[in-house]
C-alpha cells in the first residue's frame, strides 16, 4: 500500500533542454551539428527541447512575415522532432527595432497592440507542428532589463501578452501560451516589478476579459551553487525551488489551475577560484560530479513535491565555449551549463549519464 501511495505522489514530469538552434554557432541552415545534438539528446531520454526564436527574424519589414525564416532552422527542427516523436516549447523574444524607442531587439514593442499581428500569423503558421508544440513562450525573462530595456514593467508586458495572445487564438487549435518566465519564481507581495512580476502580473490580468496565458513558466537557478532542497521558511525566499509553493498558493487565490512550466533550471560547471569582484548568485559554479548529482535531485524533487510542475528544462544542451578558455565570470558561468561538451560532443559530461539513467526510469 505504501509504496503505491509513494507512486501516485510522484508526479508525472516532461523532462527536456534547452536547443538553440538559431544560434550562429549551428551554421545558418540545418544540418550535421543539429543532427548531431538533437540525436544525442534524444539519446539521452529527453522529450522536449525549448527553443528560441526571433520576431525581428520573422517581422523583418513591419507586417511583412517570412516563412522559413533565418534558414528555415525552426521549421527543420520541428520536422525532426516531429519524425522523432519529441515536442517543443517554443520562446519568441527578439522585438524589431522599430517597435520600441530603444531601438532594440532586447525591449517589448513600445506599443502593446504591436504583437497582435506576429500572434495572429504565428498561430496559423505553426498549427502544421501542432503535434509538436507544447506551447509558445512570450518572452524571455521580461523581469530584468537585459531582456526588456524598459522593465521590468509587468502591466505592459500583461498588456503586450494580451494582444499576442488574441491574435495567436484566432487560429481555431494553435498552441498554448506560456507566460514569459521570469528570472525567479517572482512573487512576493509588496516587492518591487522583479521580485513580484508574477504577482503584479495577476494584478494587471484581473483588468482584463481573460487571463492572457495557458501556463505558467518561471525560470529557477538554485544560487551559490546549493542543493535544490533549501526550504523557504520564511515565504520570501523567491529565488528557492520551495517557494513555488507560495506561487501555488497565489495561483489558487486567482483561480488559475494552469500548470507550471520550468523553462530554464541547471546548475555551471566550473571553479569558483577563478571568479572575482563580487559575481552574482548564478555565477557560483560546482564540479562536474555535483552538476550531475544536484541536476538529477532537482528532478525528483520536482516530482515528489511539486506535482503541478509539468515540465522542466536544463539550460543548456551544448557548452557555448570551454570553461578553461573563458576569461570573464559571465564566460565561466555560462560555458559551464552545458550537458554536452564544447569541442568533443562525444566525450560526456558526467551531468548526461545522470540524465540518461534519470529518463530511462520516469521520463
Amino acid at each position: 500500500m505504501f509504496l503505491c501511495s509513494a507512486a501516485i505522489i510522484e508526479a508525472k514530469l516532461i523532462f527536456g533542454t534547452q536547443f538553440s538552434p538559431l544560434w550562429d554557432r549551428y551554421g545558418w541552415t540545418f544540418g550535421e551539428s543539429h543532427r548531431d545534438v538533437l540525436t544525442k539528446l534524444h539519446a539521452m531520454g529527453a522529450k522536449a527541447v525549448r527553443i528560441d526564436f526571433s520576431w525581428a527574424g520573422i517581422e523583418e519589414t513591419r507586417g511583412k512575415f517570412t516563412p522559413r525564416a533565418q534558414g528555415g532552422r525552426l521549421e527543420d527542427v520541428l520536422d525532426w522532432l516531429r519524425d522523432h516523436q519529441m515536442k517543443a516549447v517554443l520562446t519568441l523574444m527578439m522585438c524589431p527595432n522599430y517597435f520600441n524607442k530603444y531601438n532594440t531587439p532586447m525591449s517589448l514593442p513600445d506599443h502593446p497592440e504591436d504583437a497582435y499581428p506576429i500572434g495572429k500569423y504565428l498561430g496559423s503558421y505553426l498549427k502544421h507542428w501542432n503535434s509538436v508544440i507544447l506551447g509558445v513562450e512570450f518572452w524571455n525573462q521580461p523581469s530584468l532589463t537585459a531582456f526588456d530595456e524598459g522593465g521590468p514593467r509587468p502591466d505592459h508586458y500583461v498588456q503586450t501578452l494580451s494582444h499576442f495572445y488574441r491574435g495567436m487564438k484566432e487560429t481555431p487549435n494553435s498552441p498554448k501560451i506560456i507566460f514569459g518566465a521570469p528570472d525567479s519564481v517572482a512573487y512576493l507581495p509588496g516587492g518591487d516589478g522583479k521580485a513580484d512580476f508574477i504577482g503584479k502580473s495577476y494584478t494587471a490580468a484581473k483588468k482584463l476579459s481573460k487571463r492572457p496565458w495557458d501556463i505558467m513558466a518561471v525560470h529557477l537557478y538554485v544560487p551559490y551553487g546549493k542543493p535544490p532542497t533549501q526550504k523557504d521558511s520564511d515565504h520570501k525566499s523567491y529565488w528557492l525551488l520551495d517557494h513555488l509553493r507560495v506561487l501555488r498558493k497565489a495561483m489558487a487565490k486567482y483561480k488559475d489551475r494552469s500548470p507550471i512550466y520550468i523553462t530554464e533550471f541547471g546548475y555551471t560547471a566550473h571553479s569558483n577560484s577563478a571568479l572575482d569582484g563580487k559575481p552574482p548568485a548564478w555565477f557560483w559554479g560546482v564540479s562536474e560530479k555535483k552538476q550531475a548529482k544536484y541536476t538529477v535531485q532537482y528532478l525528483n524533487t520536482l516530482r515528489s513535491k511539486y506535482p503541478y510542475v509539468k515540465a522542466a528544462f536544463v539550460f543548456n544542451e551544448w557548452e557555448e565555449g570551454e570553461v578553461k578558455s573563458a576569461k570573464t565570470n559571465y564566460d565561466r558561468a555560462q560555458f559551464g551549463y552545458g550537458i554536452l561538451r564544447f569541442k568533443d560532443r562525444a566525450t560526456s559530461k558526467p551531468i548526461y549519464a545522470a540524465l540518461k539513467s534519470w529518463a530511462k526510469k520516469h521520463a
